[in-house]
């Protein structure tokens, strides 16, 4: 697979800004932020709690 994260980050971003009742948006940019479930890297706990 070809994780796209920082461009889904980017997009999910812009989801919020034009909708941001639309709480898939949010789910996704922290889901990108997460980063491949496969990988051992995770981003750091106030990363992900600044964006819930």
């Amino acid at each position: 697979h070809n994780f796209w994260l920082g461009e889904a980050a980017d997009r999910f971003r812009a989801v919020q800004a034009t909708a941001p009742d639309f709480t898939l948006g949010y789910w996704g940019e922290a889901l990108a932020q997460h980063g491949n479930p496969f990988g051992h890297r995770r981003p750091p706990v106030d990363t992900m709690r600044a964006i819930l």
